[in-house]
């Protein structure tokens, strides 16, 4: 026997904080849209949109992709980016559904962050649904002016302090930006990434716990992240 539910269903939708790093300063950096549509046309916000259920809502149907898939079309068609392909690394924040969050509905989003080297910046183009494309810097995308569309500045706040707290944990997740002065990138980096959380070690006291638990190596001329993937359920994708 097919149950069928017999009441309303959110819409479900996906997000995507992208971060990098400007190679001139190393200050972090958020890929953002403007929306070229209504809602909120013109505003600023996170690449990302609805999940395509298929035909879900009927019994027994074909259900549509995976939360993963969806973050990584949206992403390609709005930006042109690819996580995966350009050797980014990404991770699930969390799910948001305050109700009026979005003036078309009841929507509910899953949130992802992801870091992208420097030289993916190159390749963000604006299509789809996005007038526009562009990494900012995290400090103009996080001041009060900065133009957001929906809770789309809650997103950004959430998915810093996600990162920071996968820094702390693990100083692999940083691999897609660190070049051959490990040392020196970190010591700028850190206090940018752990800033939203306040009360972090310092940079020498965390750097020693890095190499204490194994994910920092010591080297003849100075450090490198050890080998292996990070721990806290950071993957290659969306």
């Amino acid at each position: 026997m097919t149950y069928c539910y017999p009441y309303p269903l959110p819409a479900v939708a996906v997000d995507v904080a992208v971060f990098s790093v400007d190679p001139d300063d190393l200050s972090l950096v958020i890929l953002v849209i403007r929306r070229g549509r209504p809602p909120a046309a013109g505003a600023h916000a996170l690449p990302g949109g609805f999940v395509e259920v298929g035909e879900g809502y009927r019994p027994g149907a074909p259900q549509g992709e995976d939360l993963p898939d969806a973050a990584s079309r949206e992403l390609r068609e709005e930006t042109g980016l690819d996580v995966e392909a350009c050797g980014g690394a990404s991770f699930q924040v969390g799910a948001f559904g305050t109700p009026g969050r979005d003036p078309r509905g009841r929507v509910v989003s899953a949130l992802y962050a992801a870091l992208v080297p420097t030289t993916a910046r190159r390749g963000v183009r604006a299509s789809d649904d996005a007038a526009d494309a562009a990494f900012v810097p995290v400090a103009r995308a996080a001041s009060d002016g900065f133009d957001w569309a929906f809770d789309h500045r809650e997103l950004l706040d959430s998915a810093r302090c996600a990162l920071a707290r996968q820094v702390l944990l693990d100083a692999r997740i940083l691999r897609p930006w660190i070049g051959s002065g490990l040392r020196e990138h970190l010591a700028v980096l850190y206090p940018q990434l752990v800033r939203p959380l306040g009360g972090a070690p310092s940079f020498e006291r965390w750097l020693a716990r890095q190499v204490e638990d194994g994910h920092v190596q010591r080297t003849a001329t100075g450090h490198r992240l050890a080998p292996g993937r990070p721990i806290g359920g950071v993957v290659p994708n969306p």
